[in-house]
């Protein structure tokens, strides 16, 4: 099971974070728990001994969706580059991420500083209720220089994949974490 949740409850409405996926992303945890227990371990004939063996919450159509494989057989792997000219640092850069494979292009360079952590904006879990965890808008921490921003172009379509990140980079300090966020 795949679905739009934080590790924390959702709201009556399905509010994660600052997105509302509506009513259907709302699931009793505790319940769906016991239910898969009692049929992983327990060996009750329930909807898990029955349905099928993958379920998708699709975002966008905020709908759930029952599979037969994870990874999808009929996804389409699709192979992303980073791309600027003068430079991508902030939402002022000319940061763009697109499937055109660059022929030559400058590295990217920022100066990281550990006193100046870029902060944390939702997420997976962190922080109490003063940083709520969920999809969260990021605009504030993409006006600083030492956040390197790579866009899309507007989607005229809504994606109905799971979207897979895989990395590949060099980087002068080891130490420093890469952070992919779609939004």
């Amino acid at each position: 099971m795949i679905g739009p949740w934080a590790h924390a409850a959702t709201s009556p409405e399905g509010k994660i974070g600052d997105v509302v996926f509506g009513k259907p992303a709302v699931l009793d945890m505790q319940e769906t728990t016991l239910q898969w227990f009692d049929y992983a371990l327990k060996g009750v004939k329930n909807q898990y001994a029955t349905g099928a063996p993958v379920r998708l919450f699709v975002m966008g159509d905020n709908i759930w969706r029952d599979e037969q494989e994870f990874p999808l057989a009929r996804e389409k792997k699709v192979k992303y580059f980073l791309h600027s000219v003068k430079g991508a640092r902030g939402m002022g850069g000319d940061g763009t991420l697109d499937a055109n494979q660059p022929s030559s292009e400058t590295p990217e360079v920022f100066e990281y500083d550990p006193a100046n952590p870029v902060p944390t904006i939702g997420g997976r879990l962190c922080c109490g209720a003063e940083l709520p965890p969920g999809p969260a808008d990021q605009r504030s921490n993409e006006t600083r220089s030492d956040v390197l921003v790579f866009s899309t172009p507007v989607l005229r379509k809504i994606w109905k994949s799971p979207v897979i990140s895989e990395w590949s980079s060099m980087l002068a300090v080891p130490q420093l974490t890469r952070i992919l966020q779609r939004c």
